[in-house]
């Protein structure tokens, strides 16, 4: 069973027992992944991978919307106040991960990424993730 499969299956466990929010769970040093939990629902996930790593780009994001609920998810990377990166679910069937969106960034620095939930072309904020280069 992969890592991401694990790591939903905890997901889901913490939306069971009625578990609101997200929940940041580091992979590995360069890898976090971040459950989009709301009001007790698994919507998806974000994932940032901060090095290569077994196939994946270095300073990259990726956004996978697992529940098929018509509400999208999107994931920015704010770099020097403006808007570096997207990846988005919306506009696809769930369930659907976007393409791995990467480019190079310095080693070393502090970045916030921001999500949304997406419905109807309306976006809502929902929360501010940290990464590392």
């Amino acid at each position: 069973m992969s890592a991401r499969t694990l790591l939903r299956l905890g997901a889901l466990a913490a939306a069971a027992l009625g578990v609101v929010g997200a929940v940041a769970t580091p992979a590995a040093a360069e890898y976090n992944h971040v459950d989009i939990v709301d009001n007790g629902r698994y919507l998806g996930a974000m994932f940032w991978n901060r090095d290569p790593w077994s196939g994946t780009p270095g300073d990259s994001l990726q956004m996978c919307d697992d529940y098929p609920d018509g509400i999208g998810l999107e994931a920015r990377l704010i770099v020097g106040g403006k808007v570096d990166r997207v990846a988005s679910t919306a506009g696809h069937n769930s369930p659907y991960c976007s393409p791995w969106k990467s480019g190079d960034l310095p080693e070393g620095h502090h970045y916030i990424v921001k999500v949304y939930k997406v419905k109807g072309g309306v976006y809502t904020w929902w929360n501010d993730y940290d990464v590392w280069s």
